[in-house]
């Protein structure tokens, strides 16, 4: 699996994916159906599957103060996304700037502009 770090290190094999998109604390059965259903479809596109998380976990960012509870270490999730057939792990910083983004621009600049993906999975919440 290929680890990305950030939207400056995306290049054009990366476009043309299917997201799976979440915070992925941990590697559940939950996320096992959003991710599983981002494969198959990758699957059935015959392009990459990539999941998109945020690090540090969301919380470290808008609470500091609260601990950032993990299900899963970051090493730990990232392998099992490989063993799981993720092509690619698109990491993203939490910044300010991430933070703030409106939801529209962030579909346009991230998921469509940068990763140009065909289709997008997420969880119920």
């Amino acid at each position: 699996m290929r680890i990305i770090n950030g939207l400056d290190n995306l290049s054009s094999d990366t476009e043309g994916t299917v997201v799976a998109l979440g915070n992925f604390d941990g590697f559940h059965r939950g996320h096992h159906v959003v991710v599983g259903e981002a494969g198959r479809e990758a699957r059935r596109l015959g392009v990459p599957l990539t999941v998109v998380v945020m690090e540090p976990h969301p919380v470290a960012f808008f609470a500091p103060d609260v601990s950032a509870f993990r299900l899963t270490p970051y090493d730990e999730r990232a392998l099992l996304l490989e063993r799981f057939g993720v092509d690619q792990l698109l990491v993203l910083e939490i910044n300010k700037d991430l933070a703030t983004m409106a939801a529209d621009a962030c579909i346009k600049d991230i998921l469509v502009d940068a990763l140009k993906a065909r289709h997008i999975s997420v969880g119920y919440d």
